[in-house]
């Protein structure tokens, strides 16, 4: 569910947890965000901690993120000096292939955390509420499933097929397991 708690109440929370953990990373890594008001309050944390951010977007079918913005919007109005690079974050290899010339022209460095979920589509992200799976007993895993489907080997020449259109930064999210990275490391 979408964070409905003033804009100050939010930044402040995630500025005390980013500055427990900053002395100890060289970047922050935004994963999974869905608007660009998450965006902005994240971006604002990490510029106060002078750190280098890569941005994690998730992604929906229709090309857009949870929020109904646009891939382009989002990077044109956030992106600053700051910024490392840009993931399709958490969504299905199908949405990262249709996806992909999108983030190619945004000129950035770019490329994906890919999700094996059962289904394509699982969760708006905004409205995933763990607490739901734990009170019924439905596991996440178990409810949305696995693609079995996607090998390896499948995965390889995926993410071959994104690299060739100029994506540098691979890498695998929910489902996904060590054949899968094992097939990306092939592809230094």
């Amino acid at each position: 569910m979408a964070d409905k708690r003033d804009k100050t109440i939010i930044e402040k929370d995630f500025f005390d947890q980013a500055n427990i953990i900053s002395p100890y990373v060289d970047f922050f890594y935004l994963d999974v965000i869905s608007s660009g008001k998450e965006l902005e309050i994240a971006l604002n944390v990490i510029q106060k901690l002078n750190k280098p951010v890569l941005v994690g977007l998730h992604i929906k079918k229709n090309g857009k993120l949870p929020s109904n913005e646009t891939i382009t919007e989002v990077v044109n109005k956030y992106k600053n000096n700051i910024w490392l690079g840009v993931v399709a974050a958490c969504v299905s290899i199908e949405i990262i292939e249709k996806t992909s010339n999108e983030f190619k022209n945004l000129n950035i460095p770019f490329g994906f955390k890919a999700n094996l979920w059962g289904v394509e589509e699982p969760l708006p992200v905004h409205k995933f509420n763990i607490a739901e799976f734990n009170e019924t007993g439905k596991n996440p895993n178990i409810a949305l499933g696995t693609r079995k489907d996607v090998t390896g080997e499948i995965f390889y020449k995926f993410a071959k097929k994104i690299i060739q259109n100029g994506a540098t930064i691979l890498g695998g999210c929910c489902e996904t397991n060590a054949s899968h990275i094992k097939e990306l490391s092939k592809l230094r």
